[in-house]
């Protein structure tokens, strides 16, 4: 499996070096981090092996050929749970409104689309917006189903020894 420092490389240019710079900025918190409290990859360094799983699911569902880069692919993963590198991690910041996290990631230029922005919101289900109008776009679906097939079929240390990931 690919560090996910590898996948930076994949990035367009203009967006890769903020990229690295953010990540450089809390690569601390980002390698201690837990994937989460109790559900997935709930120890530390999970928040790593979390995206790394995110990362690898995608890059093999991209061949089959999707409306959206894998430019943002890259970048909703890496960003769609930000909040637990610090809630998970040695900071132990917590702010309950994810917006924020966001909201902080101008300092280093990282800018959206509205593509994007739509799958960071809803990379986690429709959730109170569910209705009879589609709020969830292709990319945010596509990373979505990324996030559950690592959190819920790779969650624990049990399973990503038992089936060494994907590319094996």
């Amino acid at each position: 499996m690919k560090k996910i420092e590898e996948y930076f490389e994949l990035v367009y240019p203009d967006r890769r070096n903020k990229l690295i710079a953010y990540h450089n900025q809390f690569i601390s918190e980002f390698n201690r981090a837990k994937g989460s409290e109790s559900k997935h990859q709930a120890w530390e360094g999970g928040y790593r092996i979390h995206l790394e799983q995110c990362l690898t699911i995608a890059e093999h569902l991209y061949e089959l050929n999707f409306g959206f880069t894998f430019d943002s692919v890259i970048l909703v993963l890496y960003f769609h749970d930000i909040e637990k590198m610090f809630k998970y991690g040695t900071l132990r910041h917590i702010i309950s409104d994810k917006s924020k996290y966001y909201e902080g990631l101008k300092y280093f230029k990282i800018i959206f689309s509205e593509e994007e922005l739509n799958a960071l919101k809803y990379i986690h289900g429709e959730g109170d917006d569910y209705c009879n109008e589609r709020k969830m776009n292709e990319l945010a679906a596509f990373c979505h189903s990324c996030d559950i097939i690592s959190a819920r079929c790779y969650h624990s240390i049990k399973n990503i020894e038992k089936r060494y990931y994907l590319d094996k």
